[in-house]
């Protein structure tokens, strides 16, 4: 049986860190394990430790775009297409590219500005709901609107359309700037 390579990109919920689960099925316990990671925007990739048939976890230096000991001054990790190509011995047949598009910050500042709106449905006041005194249906229309885009991008580029992906990430973006209270996403 020859080697059947899978990765899966798993959430984290934390934009400085990137997982990836290796759901792989081997003939044999994999040697000469190589993982090459492209952040966008980056026309080279970092070659990365990777440990087979588990997940790996990822931060700013693993992926080249950081070296420092100290851990507050990893970065996040960039939104936008990122680049896998994962190769196990024997190199020129057993390997697998993948395309995965990163959508942490752009969430993390959506969901800054979803918190930031009253989006009760409540008309009186109770223990389980808060007052509509501030609710805004044009807010709300408009986080419908950020998210249908976030999710348009990351469909896009599931079909491998990375040019309308991108651009659909940039219009969502564009809309979060407008709402304007996003203060610590990059925490």
């Amino acid at each position: 049986m020859a080697n059947q390579l899978n990765l899966n990109v798993v959430s984290t919920h934390d934009p400085k860190t990137l997982g990836i689960a290796d759901t792989s099925i081997y003939s044999a316990a994999p040697t000469g394990v190589t993982l090459e990671v492209t952040p966008p925007g980056f026309g080279k990739y970092a070659i990365t430790t990777f440990n087979p048939s588990s997940v790996n976890i990822f931060n700013s230096n693993h992926v080249g775009l950081t070296s420092t000991l100290v851990t507050d001054e990893l970065v996040p990790l960039p939104d936008g297409i990122w680049k896998l190509k994962y190769s196990v011995d024997p190199v020129a047949k057993s390997f697998i590219q993948k395309k995965f598009f990163r959508t942490d910050q752009i969430q993390c500042k959506y969901y800054s500005i979803y918190l930031a709106v009253d989006l009760s449905d409540c008309d009186s006041e109770s223990e389980y709901c808060l007052p509509r005194s501030g609710r805004r249906p044009d807010q709300e229309e408009k986080l419908r609107e950020i998210e249908f885009m976030i999710n348009g991008a990351i469909a896009a580029a599931n079909r491998g359309e990375d040019v309308l992906a991108m651009d659909m990430y940039r219009r969502a973006d564009r809309m979060i700037d407008r709402f304007n209270v996003c203060k610590t996403c990059n925490s």
